[in-house]
């Protein structure tokens, strides 16, 4: 070869190495996230979950790592992305906003999913001053005992936001709201996990989201491969009587393993013959510790000789199963 055709050729191999690296620049860089390699490499930056496909970088990511990380959070379900003129990604457990004009460290915030669910409950009268107890007149409520000593072990009010209920029993387990997180006590075990109220939001919210947000190639459930769910519906009554109700029981597994599958979301639409959708007598509810769920409801306003429809969805993250059940309102 010339060393004149030697030269254009190395030349020529730059100028191409330059463009294409040039490019990756200019991709965003959610979108180079987008396509994860087989096997991510350690990255301080950037960070891969297979258990939900998305990745999580930045400042998202150095707040995920120094206020708890899985334990607080959850994994990542969707990619970040523009809200209402604000950097925003959906956690399992939270949402994460960037706010740029806000000094160190306040930069990166959580979203008040709490008060966006509507879960804010009335307040309460101010109660006697104890030890292990603190009442917070911002909402109107307090914080007492286990929840307390969590709430200030991770990082109190700038973490959770003000408490926004009371502790109560909900599916079986002690659980307390706050603007940003939701607390919850299994009293079997002594043990004190954060509840999944990103997944909630996301679910209740679905159609207002771009998309290639919530896009991934499969969701997984703690690394074990693709999520699917089985449910089965148990009625007290095949024929039930208009003063005694009727009992519905809801239960829904992983349908790999058979495993429980806890704070799965259930909804149940009631419909009657030729009255079509009851919705005084629907109710969204979550599954407890073994994966189920209970309610009655009423047939007073139901005619005896009238067939009523029982349709169940089940979602937990973006997995969801349906079913439908019927039976007859009697004397």
């Amino acid at each position: 070869m010339k060393p004149k055709t030697r030269l254009h050729s190395v030349v020529s191999v730059l100028w191409i190495a330059f463009v294409l690296a040039l490019l990756g620049l200019l991709l965003p860089y959610p979108l180079m996230a987008r396509q994860a390699p087989e096997d991510p490499s350690p990255d301080s930056n950037r960070r891969y979950f297979e258990e939900t496909e998305f990745w999580v970088s930045g400042e998202f990511l150095e707040y995920f790592d120094a206020n708890g990380g899985l334990e607080i959070f959850g994994y990542p379900i969707s990619s970040p992305y523009n809200e209402r003129g604000i950097l925003v990604q959906y956690f399992q457990n939270a949402r994460m906003e960037w706010h740029a004009i806000n000094e160190d460290p306040y930069k990166v915030q959580l979203g008040l999913l709490g008060d966006e669910l509507g879960l804010r409950q009335p307040p309460v009268d101010r109660p006697s001053r104890a030890a292990g107890r603190v009442y917070f007149p911002e909402t109107g409520h307090t914080v007492t005992y286990m929840f307390l000593r969590f709430f200030r072990s991770h990082g109190g009010i700038d973490l959770f936001g003000y408490p926004i209920s009371e502790m109560f029993v909900e599916n079986q387990q002690v659980v307390q709201y706050f603007q940003r997180l939701k607390l919850i006590w299994n009293p079997q075990t002594g043990r004190i996990t954060v509840g999944n109220i990103g997944d909630i939001y996301v679910n209740a919210h679905r159609s207002s989201f771009p998309p290639s947000v919530l896009e991934s190639l499969s969701y997984r459930h703690n690394g074990q491969g693709v999520l699917e769910l089985r449910m089965a519906i148990g009625l007290t009554q095949s024929v039930a009587r208009v003063g005694q109700g009727q009992g519905i029981t809801v239960a829904v597994v992983d349908a790999r393993s058979d495993e429980p599958l806890a704070d799965a979301q259930v909804k149940v639409t009631v419909s009657a013959e030729n009255e079509g959708v009851l919705p005084e007598l629907s109710r969204v509810l979550g599954t407890d510790a073994r994966g189920r769920t209970k309610l009655t409801i009423p047939l007073d306003g139901i005619k005896p000789g009238t067939w009523v429809v029982l349709r169940v969805e089940a979602t937990y993250g973006r997995a969801a199963t349906s079913a439908e059940q019927l039976f007859l309102v009697w004397y």
